[in-house]
């Protein structure tokens, strides 16, 4: 996948997610970019999570800036998911249509 630090942030359902790509390769009813996505998501909020252990200045979380930056980047800006912080979980959700007939979630 790459050189980055981010790809590297192993959560619980890592192991999860590599079977999911192969299935999602195999039988084309996912698509591999959207398990990645999901993957990176988990990653992301993996690193929130440890941020938000530290103080604001402390050093171990200004660490944690720069992978959080290029997951949110890709998700968010580069790749067009729409992620938002549930205000009462602290996580970061994916928002996306379950149908558009109905207007969506």
């Amino acid at each position: 996948m790459g050189d980055h630090p981010e790809e590297l942030i192993t959560t619980p359902l890592t192991e999860t997610f590599q079977r999911l790509k192969i299935l999602a390769a195999e039988t084309n009813l996912l698509y591999v970019m959207d398990v990645v996505a999901l993957e990176k998501l988990a990653a992301l909020n993996q690193l929130q999570q440890q941020s938000d252990r530290f103080d604001q200045y402390a050093p171990e979380q200004k660490a944690l800036d720069l992978p959080f930056k290029r997951l949110y980047n890709w998700l968010h800006e580069f790749n067009q998911y729409f992620i938002h912080r549930d205000d009462q979980t602290k996580l970061w959700r994916l928002g996306t249509y379950l149908s558009r007939r109905r207007g969506g979630c």
